[in-house]
């Protein structure tokens, strides 16, 4: 309802098929109220316009008066007839040929992607602000040089062997040409401005399956969350460990049932972590926005319709709140808890290299890699999501192992490597300490009732000693898993635990 009073409409088109949104329209009151939010929203377009004609002149004196983004849900059978519409029509000029939201439904017979400003505008500003960190990269990067010597430059300027990137943030505004840039820079430009590879209907269906089927066996079942609390122990101080423990125990209440978060009540905190290379929010390796998008639209398809449009509401509610509970609640504030636990103790001279390498092995613990800060490039990781479960954990979980040797220091240095070294020995002898007496206790608990139970299994009991009853005591290739009990035709039935 809000998009449509931002462009001062006073219906609901009959079209859009929303009879709820055309009764809201109707009362004069709730109208009133809303106004502050709709001059709210219009206040932000004007704010994030007004940043972008900063930096593009040539907009300065484009501004649409009562804007919101048109994001149109084009029917498959109708792409091609609309594309042509509008390739008819120069996109660049001043004019806006589909005015409102309204004459796009009644006279296009076009259908919104969205009717929730929020999601309207968070993808408007997400692109806006994409390119504005892309356009000021460049220009940042412009200012490289060697002796005296830029290392990009006009293509007329520029040595043999050096190399164009086709990426609008390139382009001279005045030549429509693009830089050339010093070959050693290629390869670090692509991680920062490189894309996605688009491969058709057959690479965007493959991609969709096998989102949804990551989606359904990492972030929906219960094994992601375990590996992540098993994680939040080592990491953190011990007076901390209590902290740690509430967040697991607060996500079913505070995540999922109130979706109420506290990160960012913290923002000093939480900026400076993200200032020094921490990662918060969802990793690259599960497209949740695209999925939400795919049962907000659903749920607005069959809307009408009694029991499809429940259901549709039902798994989309749950959906949006069982991942605000995993990223936004439990991954966020077991990171932000631990950067925090780890900076409080240091007493040393280099709090900076501290942070960074604090804040990476953060995000090798419990995923979520800066990937352009690892130097990967988009196309890497999307291939890389073709073939693996999870790159993002995989990648964060060697990384983790290899800590104690000082392999993946943030900074780079002899100070860095000793550090994360540290750090990394500390994490794992704590895990050995807490999960290695743990797990063998608890071995040692259902050894000894199996022993009881089943006594026919064990003639040599009077034998056993202490360790035979821990892990070390299992079958052979089961001494790191724990034992549980018997399956029924006698067997041993282990447990595969850790991360």
């Amino acid at each position: 309802m809000i998009p449509f009073l931002l462009e001062r409409a006073t219906t609901i088109p009959k079209k859009l098929k929303r009879p709820d949104l055309e009764k809201l329209m109707q009362d004069k009151k709730l109208v009133e109220n809303l106004q502050p939010v709709v001059e709210s929203f219009r206040q932000r377009y004007k704010e994030l316009w007004k940043r972008l004609a900063k930096e593009n002149a040539q907009l300065s004196n484009k501004e649409i008066k009562d804007y919101v983004t048109h994001i149109w849900d084009v029917p498959a059978n109708k792409k091609s007839e609309v594309a042509q519409w509008f390739s008819t029509h120069n996109k660049f000029t001043e004019k806006r040929y589909i005015e409102t939201l309204t004459e796009g439904i009644d006279k296009y017979d076009l259908k919104p992607k969205y009717t929730d400003i929020n999601d309207i505008y968070n993808i408007y500003a997400s692109i806006a602000n994409n390119s504005l960190a892309n356009k000021r990269f460049v220009a940042d990067i412009r200012k490289l040089s060697v002796g005296g010597s830029p290392l990009i430059t006009m293509p007329r300027h520029a040595p043999d062997g050096w190399a164009e990137i086709h990426h609008p943030a390139m382009k001279n505004p005045f030549t429509h040409t693009y830089y050339k840039v010093h070959p050693d820079l290629v390869s670090p430009i692509k991680v920062v401005l490189g894309e996605r590879i688009e491969g058709g209907s057959v690479l965007s269906a493959y991609e969709a399956l096998n989102g949804v089927l990551k989606q359904m066996q990492l972030a929906l079942s219960l094994f992601h969350k375990v590996a992540l609390s098993e994680t939040a122990a080592p990491i953190v101080s011990y007076r901390d460990l209590p902290k740690m423990l509430g967040v697991m125990l607060k996500t079913p209440w505070k995540g999922f049932i109130k979706m109420e978060t506290d990160v960012f009540k913290n923002q000093p905190l939480a900026i400076d972590y993200i200032k020094h290379g921490g990662q918060i929010g969802v990793s690259a390796d599960i497209p949740v926005q695209k999925i939400a998008s795919s049962l907000k639209s659903l749920e607005v398809k069959f809307k009408d319709t009694p029991l499809a449009g429940q259901a549709a509401k039902l798994v989309s509610s749950f959906y949006e709140r069982w991942n605000f509970a995993l990223w936004d609640y439990l991954h966020d504030h077991y990171k932000l808890y631990a950067y925090e636990s780890l900076v409080s103790r240091y007493k040393g001279d280099n709090i900076e290299t501290f942070k960074y390498e604090t804040a990476q092995l953060v995000n090798d613990t419990f995923g979520g890699q800066n990937w352009d800060v690892l130097m990967v490039n988009p196309k890497t990781v999307q291939v890389m999501t073709w073939f693996l479960l999870s790159p993002d954990w995989t990648v964060s979980t060697m990384r983790q192992a290899l800590a104690p040797t000082g392999l993946g220091s943030a900074m780079k240095n002899k100070e860095g490597r000793k550090m994360r070294a540290k750090m990394g020995r500390r994490f794992w002898l704590k895990a050995m300490l807490y999960y290695g007496a743990l797990i063998n206790t608890l071995n040692y608990l259902n050894r000894k009732k199996d022993m009881e139970d089943n006594p026919e299994y064990y003639p040599d009991k009077e034998d056993y000693g202490f360790w035979d009853y821990t892990m070390f005591g299992n079958t052979i290739g089961n001494q790191t898993r724990l034992f549980m009990d018997r399956y029924d035709d006698g067997s041993e039935r282990y447990l595969r635990w850790g991360k």
